[in-house]
């Protein structure tokens, strides 16, 4: 199953929602060339995506292109795009229904500037911990949920979702939004982050939700989906809907065929408007 996750006036192919098992959909998403959506980017959606769409970010849980990776001694590493869950597929040898880890593997990711690590203290400080109301505002409980929210959200400011989120737990009567759940496990394994629906309050049980769940709900992002205007050292291309956008001379699945006979610079100037008219297609 599909969702339109893109307005009218948006590149329609920017994003890709497909509900399914993650080792199903995984393989359709990546061969199209499509990243995998951050959890960063999931919260800015569902706060500022336009209104005739916003309610399929909102209403529908999420599982990212980031990770979670469990260690042997109770110990967890948050991974950023994580690289490894792009080679899930069916045929995917999983351990309790996650991605299994070797030594190799751990060492790697603990030795990346793209991963925030957890020892067992802090794993327990954050498990079961969230936001709770304070002095007329969200607050995270500690200082460890600070910190994995954070480094997630990639050091933006995450005020406004707690606000947004937090107005959906008052109305519940909830004591705590965004609420973190970890595994007790020491076996080496990795899962996708994964992000309630706002009216499940926006939190994260990352202990047994399996790539082999068939109500997962995974998001690709084109990685060439900017205004050309922005891109000058790119070419300005068309989808095979007609939108325009950017994608690189190398990337062919891109542009369907139709690349544009003349390269398309921009000036730097805000004023600057791109005549399609000046451009052929080969045909």
């Amino acid at each position: 199953m599909a969702f339109q996750l893109s307005a009218t006036h948006e590149l329609k192919e920017k994003y890709k929602g497909l509900q399914g098992r993650i080792v199903d959909v995984m393989p359709r998403l990546t061969a199209q060339g499509y990243q995998l959506l951050s959890l960063a980017e999931g919260i800015e959606r569902r706060l500022s995506a336009p209104a005739e769409i916003i309610t399929a970010w909102q209403e529908n849980d999420i599982d990212t292109g980031d990770g979670v990776a469990y260690g042997t001694k109770e110990d967890v590493l948050m991974v950023l795009d994580a690289s490894l869950l792009r080679k899930l597929t069916p045929k995917s040898g999983l351990a309790v229904g996650a991605l299994p880890l070797d030594f190799k593997q751990w060492g790697e990711l603990r030795a990346s500037k793209n991963t925030l690590y957890l020892n067992d203290e802090e794993v327990r400080q954050a498990h079961g911990s969230g936001y709770f109301f304070r002095r007329g505002v969200w607050q995270p409980e500690n200082e460890v949920v600070e910190g994995i929210w954070k480094f997630l959200a990639r050091e933006k400011d995450l005020q406004a979702y707690t606000k947004m989120v937090g107005e959906v737990g008052q109305a519940l009567g909830a004591p705590r939004i965004m609420t973190l759940c970890f595994a007790r496990d020491t076996l080496l394994t990795m899962r996708s982050w994964f992000l309630n629906k706002i009216n499940s309050l926006s939190g994260s049980d990352l202990r047994t939700r399996s790539f082999n769940h068939y109500n997962s709900y995974l998001i690709g992002v084109t990685p060439y989906a900017s205004d050309c205007r922005e891109k000058g050292s790119e070419y300005c291309l068309k989808d095979s809907g007609g939108d325009d956008y950017c994608a690189k001379e190398q990337d062919p699945k891109y542009h369907d065929g139709k690349r544009l006979k003349k390269k398309y610079k921009y000036n730097g100037t805000k004023n600057e408007k791109h005549n399609h008219k000046d451009f052929g297609t080969d045909q």
